[in-house]
């Protein structure tokens, strides 16, 4: 990972970095969770075109804080589930959560409110590549605020183990100490 910004639900005053977002659950899936998004074929790894679904949104509707959720909704799409949007979403800073880029997971510093959202947009590369892979859009890309920034959901409002965005959720991890341990001897 060579690029990425966090978002959270803001609890508190405005700060300097809030932004509305759109949080997508399937953005960057191969194997989207909605019936009505589909596999594009030609793109090995996740990013913005890996499915349709942002080929099939009208971008000035999901810019607009305003209209983002009667135009979703009109497709189709559950909030909680297949998106959030986010009002003066905050962005994180690099102090306030831990990722490593090889591996690709985040921690937060601290924790989040059950009411909260978490998003994520981030750039990669692979090697033997060269491209640079990204899902969702950076806040320095040219989208002026208030316009609504499209990010990776990683977590929603709406707790439900059934759909794959629970297995992006942030769950305890904790090192152990040892190495080369296998599944089967454990």
């Amino acid at each position: 990972i060579t690029k990425i910004e966090v978002w959270v639900t803001n609890i508190g005053p405005a700060v300097t970095d809030n932004r509305n977002t759109v949080a997508f659950a399937d953005l960057g899936e191969k194997n989207p969770y909605n019936p009505n998004i589909h596999t594009e074929p030609g793109y090995p790894f996740p990013s913005n075109y890996s499915n349709d679904l942002m080929q099939n949104l009208d971008t000035a509707q999901i810019r607009d804080i305003n209209t983002v959720t009667t135009y979703l909704t009109g497709k189709g799409f559950v909030s909680g589930e297949d998106y959030q949007k986010v009002e003066l979403a905050r962005r994180l800073t690099p102090t306030e959560y831990v990722f490593n880029s090889k591996l690709g997971f985040i921690s937060l510093n601290s924790t989040l409110n059950s009411d909260q959202t978490l998003s994520v947009a981030y750039q990669y590369t692979v090697i033997g590549y060269d491209s640079i892979f990204q899902v969702g859009e950076f806040s320095d890309q040219g989208i002026a605020s208030p316009k609504c920034l499209v990010t990776k959901l990683l977590k929603s409002t709406n707790v439900n183990t059934h759909i794959p965005m629970y297995k992006l959720m942030m769950k305890n991890v904790y090192a152990i100490g040892a190495y080369q341990v296998m599944k089967e001897d454990f």
